[in-house]
């Protein structure tokens, strides 16, 4: 499906023109290892993506910044969701405030957690081991020789496995 150059016009023009109105949107969901440039970066590859749903005559900013807000609120769920992980299956670490830094050597759930990662398709199990041990994803694309973006979906099915493997099930009612 093609679309008008003048909505590609557009929406480079918008995206120069709000980009410090994105960025006060993205501002609010920035933190840990996501600023808030990233979430605008983000924000504008989904609005290239699906420049079709840009309706003729609607504010290119309403819309951009709609989509940036979704892009923060979609980052600080996702961050929440590993927080969550991390919490139920290394506890606190009240010395680290690197999010991916790995927890104490001696925790049980570590343990459990490695037997788990056993389990997962060998990319899989790399980038785990590679995060436990406080590997950020550059160094860990550069140490498993992938991009940075097959690190992240690596990271996010091997979490969302761990997450199925390691959360028992819920007795029904």
């Amino acid at each position: 499906m093609t679309h008008s150059n003048a909505k590609y016009e557009l929406l480079s023009w918008g995206l120069a023109q709000y980009r410090g109105e994105m960025l006060r949107v993205a501002g609010p969901y920035a933190g840990g290892a996501i600023e808030a440039e990233d979430i605008v970066q983000m924000a504008a590859m989904i609005a290239w993506r699906r420049i079709a749903t840009l309706r003729d005559g609607e504010s290119v900013g309403g819309w951009l910044l709609r989509i940036t807000g979704n892009a923060g609120r979609n980052v600080a769920e996702k961050r929440a969701r590993r927080k969550q992980l991390r919490a139920d299956h290394f506890g606190p670490r009240p010395e680290s405030h690197d999010p991916f830094a790995p927890g104490p050597e001696d925790d049980p759930r570590r343990d459990q957690l490695l037997a788990a990662a056993g389990s997962l398709p060998p990319a899989q199990r790399e980038a785990v081991l590679c995060l436990l041990a406080g590997m950020s994803y550059e160094e860990t694309a550069a140490e498993l020789h992938k991009t940075v973006g097959a690190v992240h979906a690596l990271r996010h099915r091997a979490m969302r496995s761990l997450k199925s493997i390691l959360t028992p099930p819920q007795a029904e009612p």
